[in-house]
């Protein structure tokens, strides 16, 4: 399968994910709907939030700064991770950063306050406080945009369950390969996402605004019939 076809079959698998999302949320009726009494966030019946399935980890900032994953990242947040390495092989890291640096210009003063991007060396070895400083630095990162890297162990942990790995041993030990993916977060609607870092800047903003939106009560005149009702976009 040629480079090509690789994205076309990737982009089709990422939207029937996305698809796949909404039509849980669908077939659920709001009245089986539980709300955590602590952050009055909605949890569906007998699902655990992604965020109690992450691992307790800690990570430095490139400011030298402790940061644990759950608490301080993740909490209460909407965010974008993506994970990349400084010395990279294949050319792909400095052209998803450069979009990204897009992608902050147009979140403009949203960034670090409505939506945080975080970017987890997956060379932490190498990747040093010191180096992403510089590496920050280069791309032009503003405040919001945040570097990341940790221990060799915890960071493979962290992106095995994000899902930045291959069933493929091969193919897994190759750093590059887990580079392609912007993934989406917010914690308040435990709603995740998937979509390609390099992607059109006006695509990753609309995924953006899908992941935002709040899921409503049912009018009663829709309930039964699989449709879900959405405020409008925040973003």
């Amino acid at each position: 399968m040629n480079r090509k076809l690789m994205l076309k079959a990737l982009c089709r698998g990422m939207v029937a994910g996305i698809a796949a999302c909404f039509m849980l949320g669908a077939m659920a009726s709001p009245d089986t709907w539980e709300i955590d009494p602590e952050t009055g966030r909605r949890i569906a019946p007998g699902i655990a939030a992604v965020s109690s399935t992450l691992p307790k980890i800690t990570l430095l900032t490139q400011d030298n700064k402790k940061v644990r994953l759950y608490e301080d990242l993740v909490k209460d947040k909407i965010f974008m991770i993506n994970m990349f390495y400084i010395n990279c092989e294949d050319g792909k890291c400095p052209g998803v950063a450069a979009n990204l640096a897009k992608l902050q210009k147009k979140l403009g003063k949203k960034l670090g306050r409505d939506v945080h991007i975080y970017s987890i060396s997956l060379d932490p070895e190498k990747d040093t406080p010191k180096e992403l400083k510089k590496y920050a630095q280069s791309v032009g990162a503003r405040p919001g945009w945040t570097f990341l890297t940790g221990e060799k162990d915890d960071i493979d942990a962290l992106r095995r369950r994000l899902g930045f790995w291959s069933p493929d041993p091969v193919r897994d030990a190759k750093r590059f390969s887990h580079t392609g993916i912007l993934l989406m977060g917010n914690d308040k609607l435990d709603r995740w996402m998937a979509t390609p870092s390099m992607g059109k800047i006006k695509i990753i903003m609309r995924d953006l605004d899908i992941l935002t939106q709040q899921v409503a009560v049912y009018p009663e005149s829709l309930r039964g019939n699989n449709k879900v009702v959405v405020h409008p976009q925040r973003l």
